[in-house]
């Protein structure tokens, strides 16, 4: 290590210290993020709400990666590493845990880890892949008072065969296994509470053979009745060994089976309410269904049909007791099935026909629930049908069904609705036709659904909605209508009038949602329409025009949600109209697209702002879109370019509690731009990746250290976080090791910081600081200069000081030296650092003195220079006078077009291009003359008066 390196590592040391000891230990772990439960997560992370959740992730130990973490923590999920372990009361201190989950890499799990966890509900096991994770009932025995266990993915068969035995007071057990043989599991479910009540088992392959049951001490126990008030088995592949395998289940709430295996155990069953069947292959097992069905109460069935290859009206008459009936179909190519025959069900509440295509010559037959048939299935409550090959809807479907609440009719290829098709329909509620071919809809197509509170319409076609075509819907609250379409490619833009298609605008509509495509779309909203509170407009467009912006519909309009490339009312984007928005979202079509969001700062009122696949560096004022947000809480930046946040952005963000991050470029956070953010309670940053800068130094020890922010680093630790250089990506913390060095600025904030360590800090700046002092000599010299000679007359021994990189010199000799100091009169004088610096002097001195003797310096920008350190202390000296004396005494020459993002890493020279002009060098020969008559004009000492 460096002697320079050796000191920074002290100096960081004991910031750290001092910043410890002044403001108290952190209570955040790094590993570690913690929320409340009003706040949502879901992109996050999966782990329940709570008042205070924690997950935390690449758990080795648990002790000392938890140690941060408050012990009043509710939920807790943990992500281990591989070679893990938790040891004996490692998890104690967290009296009020109720949820504990265990994911990853399966730790060594040592007796006593669970001690002290009295108030623990839910213990949660995924190892994530098929894990011979070990655990005993020792282990488990101390969670006296857990109610629900749940094992995903871990091979039950490798653990404990007394596992469950202590858990006293287990009412519910979930387990996904992966044993090759069930009757291992039958083994620990005998030693299992008596107080469960729920047990759910799924094994996507297994053997059901005779269970052989014996202790670790070798004595053998039989495996007993289970009489659980809900037991649910699912097997997706499995091999009957033994008939006789489930005899011990003579109640299940559930059985999922292959019809095969079904028949081969079913004579050992008593009662099975719930019956999913799979792998049947004609339509003539129905009935061999529907009889076993029937010694079995079952109430609840489903039947899945592959390969079906005959045409049959099987008879029903023995699942005349079904309340739920389902039937998929696996193979499309098949023969149809006649619905007739759901007339034999007349207990029927629910029926689902799931993935069912029929053939033309039988299509006049299917799904006719009402043809002919007066009474049938008048129970039926619920009706779930995807995938069936019906064009037309009418009231011969469901005239009968006259207490029908719910009606999904999705995935098929229906193309029109007769009207009058629900006149006896009045009790639905939930009405779904997305994903068909629906293209008109008149004044009569929902007439009778007086009671419809959602109707979902989204991709269809549709091409004519006649006036009032949604009148009738007087309860609607969610509304969502199709892609708008027009089979002329002439209609250049879609227009939709809400007072033509609802007349009175529904006064208990939350939602409405519209789509357009590639097309634009007009929606005229009606400027006698009534304000309707919370209402959410979600468009989509290719561009999307208010008109009647002024009405109180849009000026009441709560939430809105925008997918296009431009959103206007008249010419202007409509944010001076949106008096009421508290929830704003909009995704930009394409990221190039530049649609102005500069009036984004006139929504005082909003609460939430998610902006989407949007490139902010496009916006002509970004500095000021969120000024006057003051009531924002929540901010999503998600797939959106922007090149730097600083404290323009964040200004008057003072509410905000989350901020969240999602940019696909690298960027640079400056440390202002937190400052105003008093209330930030969130940040998460996913995928981040900052520019290699050691002006971002700062973000990850706030990141560490602060005390009020929880930071979510999307699974990456503070000294993982990436960054983007020139050439490659690496880490930030790699690259403040080998490039960063103590500059002026972090200097002075240590001396005031560690004050109390006077004599320590007299000591350190001697071995180090020296160059600096000098340089502070020589620039209070060059300020003593300047007043001397502003009182004598003024005189500069130069006309400009020319700074620019050794690789550019031959630029310099065979065009600035001509072009400035053989023109004249006035003839410039220039003072060059390979022709005019004394000779024996430091560099530091020569550069200093050089400077101040000049009246201009003139910055030779290219992408040499910004590599060169000595092109850097120019450059900063140079600023330093300009502060000082307050003249337009530095000139920027541009020899080459340089990328933005490469400017932004060099932030001095990137605040000096906002505020000063600077000339770019021309490659066409044609206007170097005008370049020339510019730069001399500028540089060429006045004329004496």
């Amino acid at each position: 290590m460096t002697h320079g390196n050796l000191f920074i590592g002290k100096m960081h040391f004991f910031v750290v210290f001092t910043y410890l000891v002044v403001h108290g230990l952190c209570w955040v772990s790094e590993k570690c993020f913690l929320y409340e439960d009003y706040v949502d997560f879901g992109s996050v992370t999966a782990c329940p709400k709570s008042n205070l959740t924690g997950h935390c992730q690449n758990i080795s130990n648990v002790i000392m990666d938890l140690f941060r973490v408050p012990s009043k923590v509710e939920a807790l999920c943990l992500d281990f590493v591989k070679g893990s372990s938790v040891q004996s009361k490692s998890l104690s201190r967290f009296k009020n845990l109720q949820y504990l989950g265990i994911f990853g890499e399966m730790p060594d799990i040592l007796p006593g880890a669970f001690k002290n966890l009295s108030r623990l509900q839910t213990l949660f096991f995924d190892c994530l892949r098929p894990s011979t994770f070990s655990l005993s009932s020792e282990v488990l025995s101390d969670l006296q008072n857990l109610r629900t266990l749940i094992i995903i993915t871990c091979k039950v068969s490798k653990m404990g065969v007394d596992v469950f035995r202590g858990l006293m007071k287990l009412e519910q057990l979930i387990i996904t296994d992966n044993t090759d043989d069930f009757s291992e599991l039958l083994c620990r479910l005998t030693l299992v509470s008596s107080t469960l009540k729920e047990l759910t088992v799924e094994i996507p392959k297994t053997t059901l053979g005779h269970p052989k049951c014996t202790f670790t001490n070798g004595t053998s126990f039989v495996v007993k009745q289970f009489s659980f008030e809900h037991i649910n088995l699912n097997f997706l592949h499995v091999t009957v060994l033994d008939k006789t395998a489930l005899k011990y289940f003579q109640k299940l709430s559930s059985l999922a089976i292959g019809w095969k295996e079904f028949n081969a155990l079913r004579a050992e069953m008593k009662k099975v309410d719930f019956l999913l069947l799979t792998s049947m292959h004609s339509l003539h097992q129905l009935e061999s269904v529907c009889k076993a069905a029937s010694k079995l109460l079952t109430t609840r069935l489903t039947v899945s049909f592959f390969d079906i290859t005959d045409y049959f009206l099987p008879n029903l008459e023995n699942c005349s007791m079904l309340l739920h009936f389902e039937i998929r179909s696996v193979n499309f190519q098949h023969e149809s099935l006649n619905f007739t025959l759901i007339g034999a069900l007349r207990n029927l509440i629910t029926l689902t026909v799931v993935e069912w295509k029929v053939s033309e010559k039988h299509i006049k037959n299917i799904l006719a629930l009402c043809e002919n048939q007066q009474v049938i299935a008048t129970k039926l409550h619920s009706v779930f049908i995807i995938s069936s090959k019906i064009r037309n809807i009418s009231c011969k479907q469901f005239s009968c069904l006259r207490e029908l609440e719910d009606l999904t009719w999705r995935n098929s290829e229906i193309e029109y609705i007769e009207d009058f098709s629900f006149t006896n329909n009045v009790f639905v509620k939930f009405l779904d036709l997305s994903w068909n071919k629906i293209s008109n809809l008149t004044a009569y197509t929902f007439f009778g659904l007086l009671n419809l509170e959602t109707l979902l319409l989204t991709h269809n076609h549709l091409i004519v909605l006649e006036e009032l075509t949604f009148m009738h819907l007087k309860s609607i609250k969610d509304l969502q209508l199709g892609l708008f379409q027009y089979q002329s490619i002439e209609s250049s833009h879609v227009q939709i009038n809400l007072s033509f298609i609802f007349g009175i605008f529904p006064e208990n509509l939350t939602y409405l949602y519209m789509k357009s495509g590639i097309r634009p779309i007009i929606l005229i909203l009606g400027k006698d329409s009534k304000p309707i509170a919370d209402l959410h407009l979600h468009v989509i467009g290719q561009s999307v025009t208010f008109h009647d912006c002024e009405g109180p519909l849009f000026e009441s309009l709560a939430q809105l949600t925008v997918e296009t490339d431009r959103m206007l009312c008249g010419q202007s984007f409509p944010a001076r109209f949106l008096k009421s928005l508290k929830h704003l979202e909009i995704t930009l079509q394409h990221k190039t697209t530049q649609m102005d969001l500069t009036d984004l700062n006139q929504l005082v009122h909003l609460k939430s702002l998610v902006l989407k696949n949007v490139d902010l560096s496009l916006q002509p004022s970004l500095n000021v879109i969120f000024h006057n947000l003051s009531s924002l809480e929540f901010l999503r930046f998600s797939s959106c370019w922007i090149p730097l946040l600083d404290n323009d952005l964040s200004r008057d963000l003072q509410s905000l509690k989350l901020l969240y991050l999602n940019i696909d470029n690298a960027y640079s956070v400056t440390e202002s731009f937190l400052e105003p953010l008093h209330n930030l309670r969130y940040l998460v940053m996913e995928n981040p990746l900052l520019h290699c800068s050691c002006e971002n130094v700062w973000m990850t020890e706030w990141a560490k250290y602060q005390q009020h922010v929880q930071v979510f680093l999307s699974w990456c630790s503070v000294e993982k976080l990436p960054c983007k250089s020139a050439d490659e990506t690496k880490l930030l913390s790699k690259y403040v090791q080998d490039h960063c060095v103590l500059d002026v600025e972090f200097l002075f904030f240590v001396c005031s910081l560690v004050g109390i360590l006077f004599f320590m800090l007299v000591v350190l700046l001697h071995q180090l600081a020296g160059e600096y002092l000098l340089v502070f000599f020589h620039i209070a010299r060059g300020w003593l200069e300047e007043a001397t000679r502003a009182n004598k007359g003024g005189h500069y021994s130069f006309d400009v000081f020319v700074s620019y990189c050794g690789r550019d010199e031959r630029w310099v000799v065979d065009e600035l030296l001509p072009n400035l100091e053989q023109r004249g009169p006035p003839f410039l004088r220039l003072c060059l650092h390979s022709r005019d610096f004394q000779p024996g002097k430091a560099i530091v001195e020569n550069i200093t003195d050089s400077l101040y003797r000049s009246r201009y310096t003139l910055c030779l920008v290219s992408r040499n220079y910004l590599r060169s350190n000595w092109c850097s202390v120019e450059m900063r000296l140079a600023t330093y006078r300009l502060l000082a004396e307050h003249k337009d005494i530095l000139v920027l020459v541009f020899l080459e077009t340089i990328p933005s993002d490469l400017i932004s890493v060099h932030h001095r020279l990137a605040r000096l291009m906002k505020t000063k002009t600077y000339i770019d060098w021309p490659q066409d020969p044609a206007q170097r003359n005008a370049f020339w008559d510019k730069l001399w004009t500028k540089l060429a000492p006045e004329p004496a008066t």
